[in-house]
């Protein structure tokens, strides 16, 4: 009988704590809960124009700065992001970009901050917070991935368009306000 008991209470002392720590996790939306405020402009403002200019490069001499002026006119450095809520009460803000619906991956017509429709939709995958909007002529996605901290966030934004020859692909740091 005793041989019975040792090998029960070995599980128990080692199936309870892994059991509390899942309880105890937070939840993705709840991880990326808060206020995030930009860290430096400066250098977010140098990548965009540096991935601007690379997925630019091989456009003609006419069209090339005509797309350069729009993509860098048409992408600002988001200064603040904001994550609140959870389900279908789910929010979170990237600049003028607000999808105020459930990070389950379903799609959404919104308006951009110009007032042109776009589908969007947002999911939490490995970890992270991925938005997608689509138009019929390109696609933002914003990846947000937290720090192991938990302190810092870093967006990266790709656009992508068929009226492009590359991507544009650059990163933006935050820091918990």
């Amino acid at each position: 009988m005793r041989t019975m008991i040792r090998p029960s209470l070995l599980a128990a002392f080692v199936l309870l704590p892994a059991v509390a720590v899942a309880q105890d996790s937070p939840s993705p939306e709840e991880r990326f809960a808060g206020t995030w405020v930009v860290s430096d402009a400066g250098p977010a403002e140098r990548a965009r124009d540096a991935a601007v200019e690379s997925a630019t490069d091989d456009m003609n001499f006419i069209s090339r700065p005509i797309a350069r002026r729009r993509l860098e006119a048409g992408t600002p450095i988001h200064r603040r992001v904001v994550v609140s809520g959870t389900g279908s009460d789910f929010r979170a803000q990237v600049g003028e970009y607000d999808l105020d619906f459930a990070a389950d991956g379903s799609r959404h017509r919104i308006d951009d901050p110009w007032g042109d429709p776009l589908n969007a939709r947002q999911r939490f995958q490995r970890g992270r917070l991925v938005q997608t909007m689509t138009t019929d002529d390109a696609t933002v996605t914003h990846t947000l991935a937290l720090s192991e901290d938990g302190q810092r966030l870093t967006l990266t934004v790709k656009i992508e368009s068929h009226h492009l020859p590359g991507d544009v692909v650059f990163r933006i740091h935050y820091r918990k306000s």
